[in-house]
């Protein structure tokens, strides 16, 4: 763990926050560097779509960003810059031509409406030379090839029906259909790649018991011998 992320780790204040963290430590580290190798301007505008909880728009508000942040009515944050708003009924609450860069990761699954509605909106909202940097999870992961294999359903549970819709995948998408569906709404791709999220190396995973971890190492090797089989979907466009 690097420095930065131990030291934003001590500043969270309870269990769900730290078991997030440590979940999702991998994706973090991989959008930071994704976003270092853009070379912004110090006091670039960004914008986190989906920003609760708040670990990426702090850390990199701690990298002299001008940081924006918009979530939403299920999951409200109330932080200096930061916006309550359901992108699926509402508009936008920004002007024209503000960001250099939109942060669009892991909320693409949640959407129950076509992604078309918002992915315009955003094009609106940057500038001439911003960036949309977007992940998600890829359906074609190892996770459910495995599952569909040995006859498990790779959709969220029956039971899930009868609960708010807002805290499970409405749909996962391919890397296909996705390329597909950003040169339709005429998005120039500067990056589309597959990374894994999910190590079985993370602090959470400690606890496992040892056929757990094998299992678990085992889908890990399967992922770096098969890129196209890895857990999370990369984009990075260009309005």
């Amino acid at each position: 763990m690097t420095p930065l992320f131990t030291g934003f780790r001590k500043t969270l204040k309870n269990q769900k926050e730290l078991d997030y963290f440590d979940t999702h430590i991998n994706r973090y580290h991989y959008l930071l560097s994704q976003i270092k190798q853009l070379k912004l301007k110090p006091q670039a505008k960004i914008l986190d779509i989906g920003c609760y909880p708040p670990h990426l728009f702090t850390l990199l508000k701690t990298q002299g960003f001008d940081l924006f942040g918009l979530s939403s009515p299920h999951e409200s944050l109330h932080l200096p810059q930061t916006k309550i708003s359901n992108i699926e009924t509402d508009p936008l609450p920004y002007s024209q031509n503000t960001f250099d860069l939109i942060i669009f990761t892991e909320v693409l699954e949640h959407l129950s409406v076509h992604p078309n509605q918002i992915l315009c909106q955003f094009k609106t909202i940057l500038k001439k030379d911003g960036y949309l940097l977007l992940t998600t999870p890829n359906v074609l992961r190892s996770q459910n090839l495995f599952s569909l294999i040995f006859g498990k359903n790779i959709y969220f549970p029956l039971f899930q029906l009868n609960q708010n819709p807002n805290h499970r995948h409405q749909r996962e998408y391919s890397q296909k259909e996705l390329i597909g569906l950003f040169k339709t709404l005429n998005f120039k791709i500067i990056k589309s790649d597959f990374f894994i999220s999910y190590s079985p190396f993370r602090a959470k995973n400690k606890k496992d018991g040892l056929p757990l971890k094998i299992i678990k190492i085992i889908n890990y090797i399967f992922m770096l011998v098969f890129p196209g089989r890895r857990d999370n979907l990369f984009f990075l466009l260009k309005a």
